[in-house]
């Protein structure tokens, strides 16, 4: 910039007085203004928006924090608990205490060298004769309210299956427990379907569930439990 008498020029016709240089700071700025709108634009936009977009996977478990993982993992009203391949005789343990009832999807079929075989359904080990379905006077050992198809059903033939366990945790109260089930052996026979229950004779808090058949259960056999809230 040029200097008169150690001073700046005010001379407009200089290309460095203080006027013109004026004129190019003031247009850097407005460029800088321009710059930061833009900025703040997308900055908002990403912060009221709805729900992230993060296309390209960049957010992940392990950048969250622990305050922003549990509020999300807690938030559902049903939480996966576990997610078991059933093979031999299957048990789901330490079950946390924390829900107010159990739901359980299986499909399931049988090794054994028959057409079909029971499926059966226990709770916290005991093989006492504790299990009253509603329909009998007599109660068994386990709960065996369907069966599933076998080795010699068609191939590919699963049975499908539901399971409540309503107030699990509640040691005042024995255990009702609610069952639904589908199931076709073969293409040329009619399947079967029902609806059913019954009561575990026992008032302690269910910590695990054991399900079994004969001979055990194929590879693509599986649980998976929740906890309801």
């Amino acid at each position: 910039m040029s200097v008169t008498n150690a001073r700046i020029s005010t001379d407009p016709n200089l290309p460095d007085s203080l006027s013109s240089g004026a004129a190019k700071i003031n247009r850097s700025f407005d460029a800088i203004d321009s710059a930061f709108d833009s900025i703040n634009t997308g900055l908002n936009k990403h912060r009221f928006a709805d729900t992230l977009d993060h296309p390209d996977g960049s957010v992940t478990k392990e950048k969250l924090s622990p305050e922003v993982i549990e509020l999300i993992e807690g938030s559902a009203d049903i939480v996966k608990i576990a997610d078991v391949q059933m093979l031999g005789q299957t048990t789901i343990a330490n079950i946390p205490q924390t829900y107010c009832h159990l739901k359980a999807y299986i499909v399931a079929r049988s090794v054994a060298n028959e057409v079909d075989s029971y499926f059966t359904i226990q709770f916290n080990g005991v093989t006492s004769r504790d299990y009253w379905a509603y329909n009998t006077t007599t109660p068994q050992n386990s709960f065996a309210f369907a069966r599933i198809p076998a080795a010699n059903a068609d191939a590919g033939f699963y049975s499908t299956g539901e399971l409540l366990v309503f107030d699990y945790a509640n040691t005042n109260i024995a255990k009702s427990v609610q069952v639904s089930q589908i199931s076709k052996r073969q293409k040329a026979v009619a399947g079967s379907s029902s609806f059913t229950g019954g009561t575990f004779d026992k008032t302690d808090a269910v910590t695990a569930i054991t399900f079994s058949t004969s001979g055990g259960f194929t590879a693509d056999s599986r649980v998976v439990l929740y906890g309801i809230k």
